[in-house]
């Protein structure tokens, strides 16, 4: 799933984007670490069964990228 499947920009609800993520089993890489242990957005998480993976946010866009490529090599 890519940005303009959810949003235009990020910092979206989560309830806007969550339901969408579940239903097609898709998996959230996300650079909010916090949404493991925030009680909302943990029962949420379960209630969408998204399973999710986050990234360190401070990293950036082009450097997130390029963890993901390199594991192709």
């Amino acid at each position: 799933m890519y940005k303009q499947d959810v949003s235009a920009n990020s910092g979206s609800e989560d309830i806007a984007f969550l339901p969408k993520v579940g239903k097609h089993r898709w998996l959230l890489i996300t650079a909010d670490w916090h949404q493991r242990i925030r009680p909302r957005e943990v029962a949420d998480l379960k209630r969408y069964d998204v399973k999710h993976f986050a990234l360190p946010g401070n990293l950036g866009a082009v450097k997130m990228a390029e963890l993901f490529d390199s594991s192709k090599k």
